[in-house]
């Protein structure tokens, strides 16, 4: 598999930062009231980034679909 470059995946996560956002918001909604949101949000960051380097378009999956379980 053909690694990205950095330029491909800051643009990808730049791109998505919101997405993942949107995410973070949403499972937080199901959490305990324990849970702290900068964490939550900080781990969907974290896959947002694993899910843009390990992302290759020759398989013909949307990047929206394939980090969404990433970020989740």
């Amino acid at each position: 598999t053909e690694v990205p470059s950095a330029e491909k995946i800051n643009a990808l996560v730049t791109q998505y930062m919101p997405y993942a956002h949107s995410i973070a918001a949403k499972i937080m909604k199901t959490l305990s009231s324990d849970v702290d949101y900068d964490e939550l949000l900080c781990n969907a960051r974290l896959g947002l980034l694993e899910a843009a380097q390990r992302f290759d378009a020759k398989f013909g999956v949307d990047f929206k679909t394939f980090s969404y379980y990433r970020i989740k």
